[in-house]
Formats: C-alpha cells, sequence, structure tokens
C-alpha cells in the first residue's frame, strides 16, 4: 500500500539573499524541500541494536509507548518480548520531512578609512550562523538526514548550529 512520499524530496528549493547599504552588507542562504517522508527504521526500530548494545536514543524514550503516555505516543513499547510485532513495517513508521531552514546568515560592516592601517587597507567586521532555523514536523531526527536504515545512519547532526564573529583586513 503507498504511503507518503520517498526519501527523495518530489520539490527542493533554496532562496540566497543579499544587499548592502552604504558600509553595511547582510546575506541569508535558505532551503528547504517538501513531499518527502522518512521511514524510521534502525535505532528506531531496534532500539538498543540488533545484538543489544547501542545506547537509546531520547527521541524513542520520550514517544515509545507507555500506560502513563498512551493517548500521546508516537511509536510503540519498548520491549524485549514482542520486538517483531513492535518492529513490523506499518505507517507508524513514516513521517512527513519537509522542512525549510535557514542555512546561514551573515551581517557586516566595512571600515573603509582606518587611521591605524595603511592607506589602501580595508577593515570588515562581521558576524554570522549556520543552522539557525528549521521549520519542520519531524522531530526525530534532522529532516535533510534519511530515516536512520542500513547504509544511512545517522549522522553527525546538521542541526547544529554554528556562530561567528570575524574581522577581515585587506591590504
Amino acid at each position: 500500500m503507498y504511503m507518503g512520499y520517498t526519501d527523495n524530496p518530489e520539490y527542493t528549493f533554496s532562496l540566497n539573499f543579499s544587499m548592502q547599504y552604504k558600509n553595511f552588507d547582510f546575506s541569508m542562504l535558505w532551503s528547504g524541500a517538501g513531499h518527502v517522508s522518512r521511514n524510521l527504521d534502525g535505532v528506531y526500530r531496534q532500539p538498543f541494536g540488533e545484538q543489544y548494545n547501542s545506547a537509546l536514543l531520547q527521541w524513542v524514550a520520550d514517544n515509545a509507548w507507555t500506560p502513563e503516555n498512551a493517548g500521546s505516543a508516537k511509536i510503540p513499547r519498548i520491549t524485549f518480548a514482542n520486538q517483531k510485532q513492535n518492529q513490523a513495517a506499518s505507517n507508524v513508521w513514516y513521517y512527513d520531512s519537509k522542512y525549510i531552514r535557514l542555512k546561514n546568515l551573515e551581517i557586516g560592516y566595512n571600515f573603509n578609512k582606518v587611521s591605524w592601517l595603511p592607506k589602501d587597507c580595508n577593515l570588515r567586521l562581521y558576524a554570522n550562523g549556520t543552522n539557525l532555523l528549521v521549520f519542520t514536523p519531524l522531530d526525530a531526527n534532522d529532516p535533510e538526514n534519511t530515516g536512520g536504515g542500513y547504509g544511512s545512519f545517522i549522522k553527525y547532526p546538521l542541526m547544529m548550529r554554528v556562530f561567528n564573529l570575524g574581522l577581515k583586513i585587506n591590504f
């Protein structure tokens, strides 16, 4: 039975915007994808690994069925007894993973004439950030990453935010 979309987005898009006003400059890069699903597998369906030697993901612990969260659970209970039933292929493992992400934002100021620098030198002060915002219904993983099955395991998270301050001097 057909469920959701494939791991490959049907639509992808990006927006690169930059502007300058007097000595200020600003740029940002947005990207996104639509009509894409993730079939959560691997560490999501086998929470302790095939050999029971893996750590449990926090998302799995928070969203697995328990008597206390029976109405809001997203995935079956964590168990060693009924693994085949709890890990069986079903629509419970398919998640809409469309997203819009602010990948990069940079703001800078150019000092054209600095008294302590030689005559033809420029100075630029800037701040930038990477992966500042993500809007997605998929909260189990980075929406750009695949579902965690064989050959597509969870990798170093793209969701990690990076902030930089910089000073650039041109001679």
